[in-house]
């Protein structure tokens, strides 16, 4: 079913932000009742099929796949220092580097500064960051099930008791606070 121009541009607009009900207004629905017709309009079918249809579309035009994601990972979890130095501890300029070495470095740093006093000499330091290789790993790990986040609960007392006794502690400040002459 084709969409009326209106919900078309409803979902042009609902894809620059996510926001429902502000892609309403800009789509031309009235402010005061956008609330409720930017998620009625995200339950209709056909709205549903062209954001989808859009999104996809996006997607393939910026070649963002799962596989080239992980692929990022993958040069960041795996990263090597080595790879940004000459046999002789020279660092490659960053034109000659691989595109692994490249992926890797988070920033790079080029300091000009009398390192000698009095020599009249200007040294150039550079400095290089890579990117956290733990937080990639473990990404990855999540990725691939080899971490698991788990939550432990002990002690004698069950989540359903603590829920019965914060419930009735409500309870009991609700009818104080309703007590006449409070």
């Amino acid at each position: 079913m084709a969409l009326s121009a209106k919900r078309q541009r409803f979902v042009a607009e609902y894809l620059v932000d996510l926001n429902a009900t502000q892609a309403a207004i800009r789509a031309g629905y009235s402010r005061t009742t956008a609330d409720v017709q930017g998620p009625r309009l995200l339950g209709n079918g056909a709205v549903q099929a062209e954001i989808q249809r859009r999104t996809a579309r996006k997607l393939a035009k910026a070649e963002l796949t799962a596989e080239r994601v992980l692929e990022e990972y993958r040069r960041l979890a795996f990263s090597d220092i080595r790879q940004l130095f000459t046999p002789a501890g020279e660092l490659i300029p960053l034109h000659d580097l691989s595109d692994d070495a490249a992926a890797a470095i988070a920033a790079c740093e080029v300091v000009l500064k009398n390192a000698e006093a009095g020599d009249g000499k200007i040294d150039r330091v550079l400095k290089v960051k890579l990117w956290d290789k733990t937080r990639a790993l473990n990404d990855l790990a999540r990725h691939f099930a080899l971490l698991v986040d788990r939550v432990e609960v002990s002690g004698a007392v069950s989540l359903t008791a603590k829920i019965a006794a914060a419930r009735a502690r409500g309870a009991q400040l609700l009818k104080e606070r309703n007590q006449p002459g409070r």
